[in-house]
């Protein structure tokens, strides 16, 4: 998948750190594209993390 210029401040990425009992789609380690409004952001121990459903991710980033 190629995004213009015009996208990237659109887009964020992120690494999966963890997954519910329900996740179909993403496994923990995979790295992900969601956008900026996508999921809650909470801290936990001072690090700061992202709490989102499957339907908030727009795709999974995959290196062959």
């Amino acid at each position: 998948v190629l995004l213009p210029d015009s996208t990237k401040e659109d887009m964020q990425a992120g690494i999966v750190i963890a997954v519910g009992r329900t996740a179909q789609e993403f496994k923990a380690g995979a790295r992900v594209l969601f956008g900026p409004w996508a999921g809650k952001e909470i801290q936990m121990e001072g690090v700061p993390f992202r709490v989102m459903r499957e339907e908030e991710i727009d795709g999974e980033v995959v290196y062959e």
